[in-house]
Formats: C-alpha cells, sequence, structure tokens
C-alpha cells in the first residue's frame, strides 16, 4: 500500500494569506479543464476511467474531532490535555460553531467533485510568496554517470531527453494504464499536468501556464538558453541522434557566446521579488520569457566546474541532492536554472544528474513514474513509439535577454537570497544497505511503517521529546484527490521510543511496544489514504470560515492543535525502481526533512536540516537514524532466536 497510497507532500509552511488571495472575486482558472480538451477521453485509455473516481466526501464532525482528538495526547500535559478535551467538545457541541461550519463546507462539497482542490492548490502553492526552492520544490537525485567527455555527457543526455518524450508519447496515444488501488481507479491527472507547465509569477498570487501540445524544450548551458524542437515536419519525435546534434549546437553556440546574464537566478527568490523583476523583464523578451514558458521541459548542461558557495559535501550523492534542491547556490549552477518548471532535468559534466521539480501540479510519486521509465528507455530499455527518420526539424534558436541592465539590482537580491539559503540547508544522502523491505515484510509488518517508525525513535534519542511527525498519504482514488496527513507522532510511537532507551524494559516488552506502534501507525495510514483522514477536513472548516468573512474557530488556537501540526519531521515515501531518491527541505528551521526510497534489500534517504538551528543537525539525524533502524532489526532477530 505505501508506493500507491503515500506521495510526496507539498511543503507545509502555509502561507498567510489575504483573504482577497484565497478567494478572489474573479472565476478560478478551469484547470482540470484544460488538459481534458487537450488530451480527450476515449474508452479504454489513460483518462478513461475519470468518470469512475470518488467524489471527495466531508467526513463528519463528530469522527474528525474524535480522531484528532487522540493526536494530540502526546504533546499536552495532563492540564493542557483536559483544556484542550474542553475546547474539542465546545466546537463539535450539537447546534454550535463547529456544526454551523461544517453545514457551509457540506453545501460546498455539492458544489464539486473534491470540495479541497482548488484551495489546496491556492493555499499550498499558488498564494505562497516565498521562494519555491528550499520550502516548496522537490529535487530528484539519479545514478551518477561516468563520462568520458562532453560527448558522453551530450549523447546521455539526448538519450534522457528521448526517454522524456517517449513517455510523453504514451501520454499523447492515451497508453499510459489507469492505476488502480485495489478495486479503485486512481486519478490520472497529475502526469497530464507535469510536461508543458510553468509556474508563473503573479502580483499577489501566482498562476499555472499549462501547454501540453508544446513540441519543444529549452536548454540551458552557461547560462545561455535555447528552444530546441522536439518533432520534425511530420509530427515525428526527433531521433537521439538529431537530439543530440541539437545539444551539440547549443553547447558550442553557447561557449562562444560565452557565459549569459544570470537572469535565471530571479526564478529562485520570493515570488514578490521575482514578480517585480518578471514585469521589468518582460517588454523587450516576450518572445524568450514565452518560449521558456510553453516548454514541454527545460534540459541543464551543467558544464563549468562546480563552485558551490562554502559548502562542502560528505558524498557524490549528497552533493547532487543539493545541486537537485538549489543548483549548487547561485556561486554554482542555480542561474543555469528556471526554477518555475515543472520539469527541469540537469545533467553535470561531472556525472551529475536529477531534475528539480516545481511542485504545483503534481506529487513526487507521479514524477518518479516519469523517471523510471526514462531512465529504463537510457539503458536500453523497450520505446513506445519509432523516432523521426531524418525529415527535416527546426535548428535550435538562441534566445536572448535584452535590457539586462533593469533588473540587475534584482538580480544581485536574488543572488544573495538564494546564498543564504542555500549555506543554510543542511542536507545528508544516506544509503542504507544493513536489510530492506524483503526482510521487513518477513516480519509481517508494514515496510513504510517501519521506517516511519524510526524516524519516531531517531527523533526521541536525539531531542528526548516527541516530534510532529507529516507523511503524506495520496488521495488518488479521489478526483483531483492530492494528500492528507498520516500523523505518525502517537501515544504508542512515543512509548516505543521510551521503551528503546530503557535497558531495564525487556527484549519481548520492547517487541510488543514496537510492534503495538507499527500496527497505530498501518492502520492510519490505511485510514487516511480510503479518505478518512482529518487533517484537510480541519483546514477546510478554517477555510470556510475564511471564505464567509468568520471567526476562525478556538480549536485552531489550542496549544493541541499548534503543537501537533508543528511538523518537526516531514517525510514522505517515494520509492524508485532505479537507485533513485528524492531529498527536500524541513517544513520548520528546527525541523528535519527526509524523504525515502524502499527498495527490497537496501533504502535510500534525503535527509535535511537547517543549520542556523543548533537543536537539529542532519550528520547527527543520519548517525541515530542509522542506529535505530538497525536496533529495530536486531530487536526482530532476537525475537526470531528466542523462539527457536
Amino acid at each position: 500500500m505505501a508506493q500507491i497510497g503515500l506521495t510526496l507532500s507539498p511543503i507545509m509552511r502555509l502561507p498567510r494569506l489575504s483573504r482577497s488571495t484565497l478567494f478572489p472575486r474573479h472565476g478560478r482558472w478551469p484547470l482540470q479543464s484544460r488538459y481534458l480538451t487537450a488530451y480527450g477521453t476515449p474508452e479504454g485509455t489513460s483518462l478513461s476511467r475519470q468518470k469512475d473516481l470518488k467524489k471527495w466526501p466531508v467526513a463528519p464532525l463528530a469522527q474528525t474531532l474524535s480522531r484528532y482528538q487522540k493526536t494530540i495526547r502526546p504533546f499536552l500535559s495532563q492540564d493542557e490535555w483536559t483544556t484542550s478535551q474542553r475546547t474539542v467538545a465546545q466546537f463539535g457541541q450539537p447546534g454550535g460553531y463547529g456544526e454551523r461550519l461544517q453545514a457551509l463546507l457540506e453545501a460546498k462539497a455539492q458544489t464539486t467533485n473534491n470540495w479541497f482542490a482548488d484551495w489546496w492548490l491556492d493555499c499550498a502553492y499558488l498564494g505562497s510568496r516565498g521562494t519555491v526552492v528550499v520550502w516548496s520544490s522537490p529535487g530528484f537525485v539519479w545514478p551518477e554517470q561516468q563520462f568520458a567527455g562532453e560527448t558522453d555527457q551530450l549523447e546521455y543526455a539526448a538519450k534522457v531527453v528521448a526517454g522524456l518524450l517517449d513517455f510523453k508519447l504514451m501520454l499523447d496515444k492515451q497508453c499510459l494504464p489507469v492505476e488502480m488501488m485495489g478495486q479503485d481507479p486512481m486519478d490520472m491527472e497529475q502526469y497530464y499536468m507535469v510536461y508543458g507547465t510553468t509556474r508563473m509569477p503573479g502580483k499577489t498570487k501566482d498562476y499555472l501556464s499549462l501547454n501540453p501540445n508544446s513540441k519543444h524544450m529549452v536548454v540551458i548551458h552557461h547560462n545561455n538558453f535555447y528552444r530546441v524542437s522536439l518533432y520534425d515536419d511530420e509530427g515525428h519525435l526527433l531521433s537521439e541522434p538529431q537530439i543530440f546534434g541539437s545539444l551539440l549546437h547549443c553547447v558550442k553556440d553557447s561557449r562562444e557566446k560565452g557565459r549569459g546574464p544570470a537572469v535565471g537566478l530571479l526564478t529562485s527568490d520570493n515570488r514578490d521579488n521575482w514578480f517585480q523583476a518578471y514585469e521589468k523583464l518582460l517588454p523587450g523578451n516576450e518572445n524568450t520569457l514565452k518560449a521558456i514558458e510553453t516548454s514541454l521541459f527545460t534540459l541543464n548542461l551543467d558544464q563549468e566546474p562546480s563552485n558551490q558557495n562554502g559548502n562542502t559535501y560528505p558524498d557524490q550523492k549528497t552533493k547532487t541532492a543539493a545541486q537537485a534542491i538549489h543548483g549548487l547556490g547561485p556561486n554554482g549552477h542555480a542561474a543555469n536554472r528556471w526554477f518555475d518548471k515543472t520539469m527541469q532535468v540537469f545533467i553535470g559534466s561531472d556525472g551529475s544528474c536529477g531534475m528539480c521539480y516545481e511542485h504545483s501540479t503534481a506529487e513526487g510519486v507521479a514524477l518518479m513514474t516519469v523517471i523510471d521509465h526514462t531512465l529504463r528507455c537510457v539503458n536500453g530499455g523497450t520505446k513506445f513509439g519509432p523516432p523521426s527518420k531524418g525529415n527535416r526539424f527546426d535548428c535550435p534558436e538562441f534566445l536572448p535577454f535584452r535590457d539586462v541592465d533593469q533588473v540587475r539590482d534584482n538580480i544581485t537580491l536574488a543572488h544573495n537570497n538564494l546564498y543564504s539559503l542555500s549555506e543554510d540547508l543542511d542536507l545528508r544522502a544516506m544509503h542504507f544497505k544493513g536489510f530492506g523491505k524483503s526482510f521487513i515484510k518477513r516480519q509481517k509488518f508494514s515496510p513504510d511503517s517501519f521506517m516511519q517508525m524510526a524516524l519516531q525513535y531517531a527523533f526521541y534519542r536525539l531531542h528526548k521529546t516527541p516530534g510532529g511527525q507529516y507523511e503524506s498519504g495520496g488521495l488518488r482514488i479521489f478526483h483531483r484527490g492530492r494528500t492528507d496527513i498520516i500523523r505518525s507522532c502517537s501515544v504508542e510511537s512515543v512509548r516505543f521510543a521510551q521503551d528503546m532507551l530503557n535497558n531495564s524494559v525487556s527484549t519481548q516488552n520492547k517487541f510488543q511496544s514496537m510492534a503495538n506502534a507499527l500496527k497505530g501507525h498501518s492502520n492510519f495510514a490505511k485510514m487516511v489514504v480510503s479518505g478518512n483522514g482529518f487533517d484537510r477536513h480541519l483546514l477546510g472548516l478554517k477555510l470556510i470560515a475564511l471564505e464567509h468573512g468568520l471567526e476562525v474557530p478556538e480549536i485552531f488556537n489550542d496549544p493541541g492543535y499548534k503543537r501537533s501540526t508543528y511538523h518537526r519531521i516531514s517525510s514522505s515515501q517515494v520509492s524508485a525502481k532505479s537507485e533513485s531518491f528524492l531529498a527536500f527541505g524541513p517544513l520548520v528551521m528546527n525541523g528535519y526533512g527526509c524523504c525515502y526510497s524502499l527498495r527490497d534489500h537496501d533504502f535510500l534517504l534525503g535527509l535535511s536540516a537547517m543549520k542556523s538551528c543548533p537543536e537539529t543537525s542532519a550528520d547527527k539525524f543520519y548517525e541515530a537514524l542509522e542506529d535505530s533502524l538497525n536496533d529495530m532489526h536486531d530487536l526482530c532477530v532476537q525475537i526470531q532466536l528466542s523462539h527457536l
């Protein structure tokens, strides 16, 4: 269930949005109708089961409050617990304020298939005015390559592009199999949102530009941008040799021109700064900006030697994770990026490869599916369609940026802001080889729950306090479903960590404590992915109050709510078939980010913290997690031996 149900969470640092931003007077942009119009929904195809998707219901208020109440206990003293119980009871009393908001929310749900989808897109993404780098956009680390020279690098890049186009062709021909969770079809919309999409800066709120029928990509080399055709005159995909020739043209032309202006850095800044710069940049650069906006994806060829600020990295995987998240900062490759594109593939001359993606359109599982397919094509896997037979196609077009002097100050500001942020991000890649999910399954435990409890145990052994933990639970069995929160911190998880650190507790009792925590998490996860979570419902009650100009309920000011939603651990499973993994930043300054790929015999993880926080350390969390996983493994083995 974990791979299907657990998808990468959006960064949950929700912005302080004004009512006018959340609820604009103009109608909402019909996002879904745009992609359906572009692709259609013939029977027996990738989108043929969209009509069978479930409508996301509004859960009963009493159910939500009862389940919520159980999860806040680890964060409260006895007196606080008593007060929180009173607050929850008052909010849910018959005929009270909670029921009034519940009725408004149920009325809203009657008018749409997913009452939360547009709220979430605005609240978690498009309404945020912070930077997408570190705080929102994750990065994928691909297996490291060994390039003998530039030709090797470009040949590999051409294969990657061909693999990405092969997946796009599956979408175009409606041949991507509909994914299922049990008997329920899953929403395939996210796959149709990642090609050709760009997040565009707005004055008070961003918007998405969808261009699924685009026929070009943008290649970035030495900060120079090129529009590169991907189809020939007869509409056939270009072959790998044709793509290689285009890339070679771009690189040679870029080298002759010299390094371009660092305009790409502007996309790394906060959205207010970027919007102001965009407004100044647009006149005279309409063709360049439009070509970037409408491209299927960007291909970032990182040629120059890395100069990753003052950071040093313990291994190549960690360095590539930093390259995937922030391009190794403004002194590295960040200007060779366009952080607003949904898919930004980078191929480095040092063999580092991966993808940074803007998170608005899709969860990480969808992107990892694209990546797995692409890397299979690179390694000689079956491709879906025949390439061009040598028909004419357009030569790459250089995309100049003119009148850059007017945004020099903006570029300097973006440079300084990104320098500080990239310097502060503390990253550590982890390749755990002690065991994998095969061992966990033999113990009759959920691999995802095992990792989640290891994270709880690691946090407690470092900080001796419960850690509010966010794990995303995928809701794709619902129309336009994204995620709800699996709350991994529980009374059982705290007891498990305490027992493991107590030498006076017997091995049998430790094992029973671990089994209780694992069972509790697994049950909670199943509840969430079936649509019976409660965090999105609670947030919906708050948002419906704001939408109607009503007072925010007191329950949202209660210590139980505030502490349980202060996510010091942000976690997600995005498992890959290749040796790829995903990394992202923490949600809060004194927290950790952790994304993991569970494989049969090993785990790949991206861990993060912030250096400016003296309480946290990615290296220390790495060590604590490694010890916790080994402790849990050894505990299972000891119990097995005791039964012989």
